[in-house]
């Protein structure tokens, strides 16, 4: 039979596909290891784009001494750990015949949305590729071995030997992190049926995974490779082994001639909106003054293991 009106037929009358209402996003790691880091307060106006925080170590025991004998003065352990801040920034541009196509009315609160989410995304980056630096325990693995328990107890046992004190944290990578149940599914004895064993068995999303042995894993794919791509370098790390700080950008409204800004995330980010007339562009900025850096050495035992 021929003549049939199908829409192949009637293509010269319909139109293309129509976006739905629903706009879902496509994977990503969304993983944030702020809660593992301290936190270094970053005052403005102060003549610098650095800031400097002591450290002491309150280490010394007393020693016998004679009666009416003097004392001597005992030297105190010092160091310090500088944070110079630097810019970090995101912008996303749209035409305004794009932003009044999209059906979503709230498309350009999207964006920005993703701007300020951009600020975490950046602090992720920055703080897995500190695990490089520790260097004062052995870091723990075999270069093209996958990751087993016994490496995890062996950071365990540095840490305790230096004397680190929790929370602790192990920031690893995806497949170090599935090699790592891998290993722990062939595990008997002590810890074959702990509830901590079966939690971290099954299967999470990005970011924290569960807590075995007192450490919180968290994984993500930011954690950098290590021997020219052959391993990822994962860190297994007590509190103040890492620290950051933010300088507030607050400063920064002054200075806006945009038509839009504003302080987000904790007054962390800047965002503002930059309007090109003439060629009818929208610009959505982000700006964020952030450093991070290895606080103590001895806090910190790499995993480097096979990728």
């Amino acid at each position: 039979m021929a003549g049939e009106l199908d829409t192949t037929a009637l293509a010269a009358l319909l139109a293309s596909p129509i976006m739905g209402q629903d706009l879902a996003e496509l994977l990503y790691d969304p993983t944030d290891l702020r809660a593992t880091l301290h936190e270094v307060p970053f005052s403005p106006n102060l003549g610098s784009t650095g800031v400097k925080m002591g450290l002491y170590q309150g280490d010394d025991a007393m020693a016998s001494t004679a009666d009416t004998s003097s004392v001597a003065n005992t030297a105190l352990g010092t160091g310090s750990v500088t944070l110079t801040v630097a810019r970090q920034s995101l912008a996303y541009e749209l035409t305004s015949l794009s932003a009044l196509s999209v059906r979503d009315p709230s498309f350009i609160a999207r964006l920005a949305a993703l701007c300020v989410r951009g600020y975490v995304l950046r602090l992720t980056d920055m703080v897995v590729a500190t695990h490089s630096g520790f260097t004062a325990n052995t870091a723990v693995g075999v270069s093209g071995v996958d990751l087993t328990v016994d490496n995890v107890y062996s950071a365990m046992f540095a840490l305790q030997l230096a004397n680190v004190p929790g929370p602790w944290f192990a920031s690893i990578h995806h497949q170090q992190y599935n090699d790592f149940q891998q290993s722990l599914r062939g595990e008997l004895g002590a810890v074959q049926f702990r509830t901590d064993t079966q939690g971290v068995l099954r299967i999470g999303s990005p970011g924290f995974k569960g807590s075995w042995n007192n450490i919180e894993f968290i994984s993500s794919d930011s954690v950098p490779t290590a021997n020219g791509g052959a391993d990822r370098d994962g860190l297994v790390y007590g509190v103040r082994a890492i620290c950051y700080t933010v300088a507030p950008p607050a400063t920064q409204d002054s200075m806006a001639a945009a038509s839009m800004a504003a302080r987000v995330e904790g007054n962390a980010v800047f965002l503002e909106l930059d309007r090109t007339a003439r060629a009818a562009m929208t610009a959505i900025i982000s700006h964020s003054w952030v450093a991070v850096s290895e606080m103590e050495d001895a806090r910190g035992v790499r995993i480097v293991t096979d990728a």
